[in-house]
């Protein structure tokens, strides 16, 4: 019944057909084959149609959509005049020099992204067959597709768990299949071993055309006896250190600090300021190594994987330490002086005794020669270093009454600092 109302004069035309070709007029039942007919036939028109939009979306294909404009552009490619004046035509020129131009820049953007090449680049002649086996495992690097292979492996040992299996058929292809899978192991390996040969190879030969920056060490500004060649990729350039060097430049960003506060520093280029990436750092610690300059922030840095966060979680102890003795170490800096006059403070305060404040703001700065000074600062550092170094309580503790009673004569015998005050009057807080 849909055929009449939608299409009346097709419907009408088939049925005056129909009567001609019979030669009667059509009756009940006629008529509803017709009808039946057309309704079969909308719906398989329906269904080719969404089939060819389905296929088009699915594909991507815009260039079977139709195109309305260029539907606009045929009578006047056949020949038909055109009426438009100076603006419609200037307007109608550049749209169609823009059209150009993108279809030009699609073109060359499909033609600039090929399609990436496969990880297997050994020879099909060189896999036995199995280079289905190899291209389908998961994964499109060597540790990825090494693992899918050992968990199918590590599956197939398993026994059979179906009642109804054959034990000896299911053991006899068990066995061909894991025999198999180690051979596609061995060219797994080959792979990796042919791609890392070849991506070191063009390694190579772009470092030998970079240009080298500096033929003497940046740092010290001597020339270079033992050198250490760092590629820049980026910039095409080569940079030549001194290995002694670079080992104590890296060493001293490692134990970087602030005051007693330990902020190590990812190493960077001397002559640049950036920081090293992860290769070149690897690089640069392992032939200080072969040369034998190393100390132990380096190979604490190398066994915690060149990952700062993880080296200062490892060695917070020995980088607070250096950061202590290395403040310590500059008497007249603003932290060794907070520092040590501190814990002067806190050990009258332990002993109840009174404390010249001014005295010891004058001696911490001025008198820093002074034996009883020199004593202070020794046992400032070891105080400190317990409280680092041990963590069991009452080892710490018994440690902590030792230099409790070896700070205790210090603290009633600071007149001499009194008379060479009064002598050194001129330099007062």
């Amino acid at each position: 019944m849909f055929m009449p109302l939608l299409f009346p004069g097709l419907h009408f035309q088939l049925k005056s057909y129909l009567e001609v070709f019979i030669g009667r007029s059509l009756s009940l039942a006629h008529e509803e084959l017709l009808y039946s007919l057309e309704c079969f036939s909308l719906a398989a028109l329906l269904f080719l149609c969404a089939g060819l939009v389905g296929s088009m979306q699915k594909r991507g294909a815009k260039q079977l959509s139709p195109n309305f404009s260029a539907m606009k552009e045929l009578p006047f490619a056949l020949g038909a005049p055109r009426q438009e004046s100076r603006t419609q035509r200037r307007t109608r020129l550049i749209q169609e020099a823009k059209w150009k131009r993108k279809q030009e820049r699609r073109s060359t953007k499909a033609e600039a992204c090929p399609k990436r090449p496969g990880w297997r680049i050994l020879p099909s002649h060189m896999c036995k067959g199995y280079e289905f086996w190899m291209d389908t495992l998961k994964g499109d690097t060597y540790i990825t597709k090494r693992a899918q292979l050992l968990d199918d492996i590590a599956r197939l040992q398993d026994p059979p768990t179906c009642p109804w299996s054959f034990p000896v058929l299911h053991t006899n292809l068990r066995n061909d299949i894991l025999k198999k899978g180690e051979d596609v192991l061995v060219l797994l390996r080959m792979n990796q071993m042919l791609r890392w040969t070849f991506k070191r190879f063009l390694t190579l030969i772009r470092i030998r055309r970079m240009s080298s920056v500096n033929d003497k060490d940046p740092i010290t500004m001597e020339s270079i006896e033992e050198p250490i060649e760092i590629p820049f990729f980026s910039q095409r350039k080569l940079y030549s250190f001194e290995a002694e060097t670079i080992a104590k430049y890296v060493h001293k960003q490692l134990v970087a600090n602030e005051g007693t506060i330990p902020t190590p520093t990812q190493p960077r280029n001397p002559l640049t300021n950036q920081e090293f990436t992860l290769v070149q750092i690897m690089a640069i610690l392992d032939r200080c190594k072969n040369l034998g300059h190393t100390s132990w922030a380096l190979e604490g840095f190398t066994a915690c994987r060149y990952d700062l966060e993880s080296f200062l979680l490892f060695h917070r102890k020995p980088l607070r330490i250096h950061a202590l003795r290395t403040t310590m170490a500059k008497v007249l800096d603003w932290d060794a002086i907070d520092t040590l006059y501190d814990f002067i403070r806190t050990q009258f305060d332990i002993h109840d005794a009174v404390f010249p404040r001014g005295l010891f703001k004058w001696a911490v700065r001025h008198a820093t020669d002074h034996s009883q000074m020199q004593s202070w600062r020794r046992l400032c550092i070891k105080w400190y270093e317990v409280y680092i170094l041990i963590d069991d309580v009452s080892t710490r503790s018994s440690m902590l009454a030792a230099l409790q009673e070896k700070t205790l004569p210090l603290c009633s015998s600071y007149r001499q600092l009194q008379t060479l005050r009064l002598v050194d009057g001129g330099r007062s807080s």
